[in-house]
């Protein structure tokens, strides 16, 4: 599957809950700059294309070690083709991370130690 924000935004879109929907236990997931509250369900229902997507980025990301790469270097693909801009990469790591395959680290306090003041992230399954 090719990773564009297209994608991401239509998972994100379909993840949350719809406007006649009573919004009941949701899941906050906290990403750099922004938290969202998904339908756990329909989250969950998209497990395998946010792997996918998140297959494409570089194979630096893909750790199952949970070591990762910082999120600077996650607006490309692992072939180097430009996919999306930071907003557009912090959705999908919110979506890796509400799915429970992305790992963000360190904790945000000791963001300010690291380039750009951003965590690392991995790929974790």
């Amino acid at each position: 599957m090719e990773l564009t924000a297209d994608k991401v935004w239509a998972i994100v879109a379909d993840s949350m809950f719809k406007d006649d929907e009573e919004k009941v236990n949701p899941l906050l997931v906290e990403g750099i700059t922004a938290a969202i509250g998904f339908h756990p369900d329909r989250l969950k229902s998209h497990k395998l294309e946010i792997l996918e997507l998140l297959h494409e980025l570089p194979d630096s990301f893909q750790d199952k070690d949970g070591q990762g790469e910082s999120f600077l270097k996650a607006c490309t693909t692992k072939e180097g083709v430009l996919w999306g801009n930071p907003r557009q990469t912090e959705m999908l790591f919110i979506l890796g991370l509400g799915a429970g395959v992305v790992k963000m680290q360190p904790p945000r306090s000791l963001w300010k130690i690291l380039p750009g003041g951003v965590p690392y992230l991995a790929v974790i399954e």
